[in-house]
């Protein structure tokens, strides 16, 4: 899950924990397909918004 409270979009530095897809699930978008663990992404998160992504492997 990422969270951005301010007035502005952002981008950070966000790494996944276990090898498999990653599928967001507020809106769909940014999803990760094939990633191997603890990559690093470069992920952009809205301003006053979030991100929670889920995997099932």
């Amino acid at each position: 899950m990422a969270l951005n409270f301010g007035d502005r979009d952002r981008s950070v530095p966000f790494c996944l924990p276990i090898a498999g897809n990653y599928q967001e699930k507020l809106n769909g978008e940014n999803n990760f397909i094939g990633v191997p663990s603890y990559p690093e992404y470069w992920v952009t998160i809205p301003k006053n918004y979030g991100s929670i992504w889920t995997t099932n492997t």
